[in-house]
């Protein structure tokens, strides 16, 4: 018996050290929705930060509404590391509300770190409008 509840201890121990590694690889890959407001004049806006681990793996956005009036509505979206006083880690790129989901590379600085999408209105004015969709820090 005591056999028994040794093999057990060590077996959960086992699973216990596997699975933060499993979960940490499994969510990596998953879209992560947000939702939040640009500034006026040409403000930004900014999700809560994602980890994105050693990779040379894109980036992905795919903005699916903007609450700004007419059609056609942009906002420029990059990603920033928030460790390293939201340094940009990409470039920056013209996002169309309903244009489907965009790819892109990120700098070195990116690998490692927690990062944030980060979004700016493109008008200069007291606007504040929203934008939705999802994201990816390393698709």
């Amino acid at each position: 018996m005591k056999k028994l509840a040794t093999y057990a201890a060590l077996s959960l121990l086992s699973v216990a050290a596997v699975a933060p590694s499993f979960m940490t690889e499994v969510s990596a890959d998953v879209d992560t929705v947000f939702d939040f407001k640009l500034g006026m004049f040409k403000g930004n806006g900014q999700t809560e930060d994602e980890y994105r681990s050693n990779t040379s793996k894109p980036w992905m956005v795919n903005m699916q509404h903007d609450t700004e009036k007419g059609s056609n509505s942009v906002a420029t979206y990059w990603i920033e590391n928030t460790g390293l006083l939201n340094r940009n880690v990409s470039k920056s790129y013209d996002i169309h509300e309903g244009s489907g989901e965009h790819k892109y590379s990120a700098n070195s600085d990116a690998n490692g770190a927690l990062i944030a999408l980060t979004a700016q209105n493109n008008n200069l004015n007291a606007n504040e409008p929203e934008v939705s969709g999802y994201w990816n820090p390393e698709d």
